[in-house]
């Protein structure tokens, strides 16, 4: 978990711009949905977490469990969204 943390850490210290595109770092609305998002899950045996920005604020939670890689993106409003 302390990886975790610093990740959210790091991405909630992006600057303006972050991607070259104009992008906003990720809000906290986001981050306390991913973290809420691993809390909840981290008794599943996991690879660790990768946490990784979105343009436009949201954050996407990465892993792998058994072997099959796992993807969610939360939006900047803290929203999980689906494909």
């Amino acid at each position: 978990m302390k990886r975790v943390l610093e990740q959210m850490i790091e991405l909630l210290n992006l600057k303006h711009d972050w991607d070259s595109y104009g992008s906003c770092p990720p809000t906290e609305e986001a981050a306390v949905s991913a973290l809420q998002l691993i809390f909840n899950i981290r008794h599943i045996p996991t690879d660790e977490f990768r946490l990784v920005p979105v343009s436009g604020g949201g954050i996407q939670v990465e892993g792998t469990i058994s072997g099959d890689e796992f993807e969610v993106l939360i939006s900047a409003d803290g929203i999980v969204v689906k494909d």
